[in-house]
């Protein structure tokens, strides 16, 4: 096969992959023949062919290999693909952690707590950027981990989730402790400065790093293009960070996922006897999205059934969770409690369970019931979540419109 040959067979190939067709076959045809593109410097002229099949730029570039994001990864794959994007952003949160230990020694360098100045500003600015991994591992939690789990993935998304949460808690002690720099004694806050950066870069990298092999690379061998196409719109939905570019729109319209949903019987009119009065199904919903609450339903067999979609939710949940076990749907230090929760709903033991805690400068209250039928039969579990800040601030008596 010559150079011409080569190519007009990879820019065939190249088009399957940017439509999601990266599992291990065309991976295994499509990454030799561009390694010899590569030894004979022809890429470019596969970039040229590429263009002209109406690629841009970019996605001529990392179909071939030659962007250098690629660099780093075992499979070629196309710009709009989910994996792609996760591991774009691992690169941009790895190069911010990089730069802030590298800062970190700007103020261990320092003689004082005045003179480390302009080094604590930079690390605190990088922090409020690499804030914004929440995003990313929401993403990973609400989206991709629920479709992996169909595949037999429990194991390893269970694992990446508890990575998740010491990640959390090492980025939140670098927080507290850039708080309390004035509050120390200098040599002391720069020695704790510079562990507590280097663990949460370590822990980040290595989460990274198995990321790759138990998830990423398996994955793409394993799921079809069709769930490739339900992650990507859950991204969409939660968004990305501001810092890292805009990721490539899909290449066709993703089809939203379809739920049968057995609706009850309803008169003439179209609605629906409930309780002391009739609402038709339009309005139902209307009022359970006008809720000032999250609300979350699991079913009698633990099977997360329904979410109310109200703007800013506390806790966002996409289409994926549907179906999900809801001991999947929280880390493994947390499993106990759920199983705990649910198993008293089950038993009649309790009727609910509350909880309060704050994130990022909110009061949020967290109710669980257990729902009953008429015959005091359990049905599943409601949870309710709901910011009370404001509510816990009010005082006197408001009588007036204002």
């Amino acid at each position: 096969m010559d150079t011409k040959q080569r190519i007009e067979r990879l820019t065939t190939l190249l088009e399957r992959v940017f439509q999601g067709d990266v599992g291990i076959d065309i991976q295994t045809e499509t990454r030799p023949l561009i390694a010899k593109l590569k030894e004979t410097n022809a890429l470019e002229e596969l970039q040229d062919a590429l263009r002209k099949k109406g690629f841009s730029e970019r996605e001529s570039k990392v179909l071939s290999g030659a962007h250098h994001y690629y660099t780093r990864w075992k499979y070629v794959m196309p710009s709009w693909h989910p994996i792609f994007i996760l591991k774009n952003e691992h690169i941009g949160f790895m190069n911010i952690g990089a730069e802030a230990v590298r800062t970190m020694f700007g103020v261990y360098d320092a003689p004082d707590i005045t003179a480390s100045g302009t080094a604590l500003q930079r690390i605190a600015g990088l922090m409020k950027d690499w804030a914004l991994l929440e995003g990313h591992m929401i993403r990973e939690e609400n989206v991709l981990f629920p479709v992996l789990e169909r595949y037999g993935f429990e194991n390893a998304t269970s694992d990446k989730w508890d990575d998740h949460q010491d990640i959390r808690q090492a980025f939140k002690h670098v927080n507290d402790l850039l708080e309390m720099a004035n509050e120390m004694r200098f040599n002391e806050f720069r020695v704790e400065l510079r562990k507590v950066l280097v663990r949460l870069n370590k822990l980040t990298g290595n989460h990274y790093s198995a990321e790759d092999v138990d998830l990423f690379n398996n994955a793409l061998e394993i799921v079809k293009k069709d769930d490739w196409d339900s992650i990507r719109q859950g991204f969409d939905e939660l968004g990305y960070p501001d810092f890292m570019p805009a990721p490539t729109p899909p290449p066709a319209r993703v089809n939203p996922v379809s739920i049968n949903v057995v609706l009850p019987e309803r008169n003439e009119e179209g609605m629906i006897k409930i309780g002391h009065g009739l609402m038709s199904l339009e309005q139902i919903e209307a009022i359970f999205n006008t809720l000032p609450v999250d609300i979350t339903f699991v079913d009698k067999d633990d099977r997360v059934k329904y979410f109310n979609d109200v703007p800013d939710r506390l806790f966002p949940r996409t289409k994926s969770v549907i179906g999900r076990e809801v001991r999947m749907c929280h880390p493994k230090k947390s499993i106990h409690m759920v199983d705990r929760i649910v198993n008293d709903f089950k038993s009649g033991a309790r009727d609910s369970a509350d909880f309060w805690i704050r994130i990022k400068g909110r009061f949020v209250y967290i109710r669980y019931f257990a729902v009953r039928n008429a015959k005091n039969e359990y049905l599943g579990t409601l949870e309710v979540t709901q910011d009370v800040t404001g509510i816990r601030g009010l005082k006197g008596e408001k009588r007036l419109l204002d």
